[in-house]
């Protein structure tokens, strides 16, 4: 096996872990608002704090990753996600009332500043350590990998929460993220150059123009993109679409436990739905 099919591997993993991160908010919220007395106002709220910064953190976040490379980016960002995936079941055992919500806020807006590069270089690493025939495929599969985060979280967090409740459902999922962290940080590097395990023969299979240094982002190149006709008008079409990603994705779990009265494993199966449908899009 190639190693970039590895490197592909840690990518993927990434991706759904990220999904299921910023999804079992809206999973665990039936049991989160009775028991922390929060209004369905509120989880919008931490919804909304997670959304924010994670589209604000998207752009520095791959400038970042440019500057200091993959490996440290995935590391940094494996453990900031952690962090505020554990601050969130921590915190109601110190904090109560006005404070506690403002640190539910707070972790949930750090999740999302901690995931804003992580997109951003599954792009730059599949132009590193693949031949450009193979970007589509990749870049591809990695968003299919992230819709199948997103699609076991529901099943994941019902089971976890029979056992342990919401918060020990919540600090179980940050599990797997601290096995892909450390693994990372051990295996993955920046370039194909750099790691003992790249053959000659793969080096010779990719681009030797996405090989050399990456220019530099400029004040004057950001400029550029940002009144490029072509991008305003991509980055309007993604805004549409997502708005109703987004909202499936944040509530479409409480409207079957809500309105359709699902519980159980059969609210589970069903919150899986709309992440099937999302991943044939």
């Amino acid at each position: 096996m190639r190693v970039r099919w590895k490197i592909f591997g840690f990518l993927s993993a990434f991706a759904m872990l990220s999904y299921v991160q910023r999804t079992s908010l809206g999973v665990a919220a039936e049991n989160i608002m009775p028991e922390l007395h929060l209004s369905q106002m509120q989880i919008g709220w931490l919804n909304a704090a997670f959304a924010t910064c994670y589209a604000l953190a998207q752009l520095p976040g791959g400038v970042l990753g440019q500057r200091y490379g993959a490996r440290l980016t995935y590391t940094l960002v494996g453990i900031v996600g952690i962090v505020a995936t554990i601050a969130t079941p921590v915190a109601p055992a110190v904090l109560a009332g006005t404070a506690l919500f403002i640190a539910l806020l707070a972790a949930q807006g750090l999740l999302g500043a901690s995931q804003g590069p992580v997109f951003p270089m599954v792009a730059a690493v599949s132009e590193t350590w693949f031949p450009q025939r193979q970007w589509a495929i990749t870049n591809g599969m990695i968003s299919l990998f992230m819709n199948i985060g997103g699609a076991i979280t529901p099943l994941l967090i019902v089971v976890l929460t029979a056992h342990w409740g919401w918060q020990g459902a919540l600090l179980w999922i940050a599990v797997p993220a601290v096995l892909l962290t450390i693994a990372w940080y051990a295996y993955g590097r920046d370039t194909p150059q750099q790691h003992p395990d790249v053959t000659p023969a793969e080096l010779a299979e990719l681009d030797p123009q996405a090989q050399g240094e990456p220019h530099a982002m400029t004040w004057s190149r950001l400029r550029g993109i940002c009144v490029d006709r072509d991008v305003l008008l991509l980055a309007f079409s993604y805004l549409c679409f997502n708005y109703c990603f987004y909202l499936l994705s944040t509530w479409s779990f409480l409207y079957l436990v809500q309105v359709r009265q699902f519980d159980g494993l059969e609210s589970g199966f069903a919150g899986m739905l709309p992440w099937i449908g999302a991943s044939m899009k």
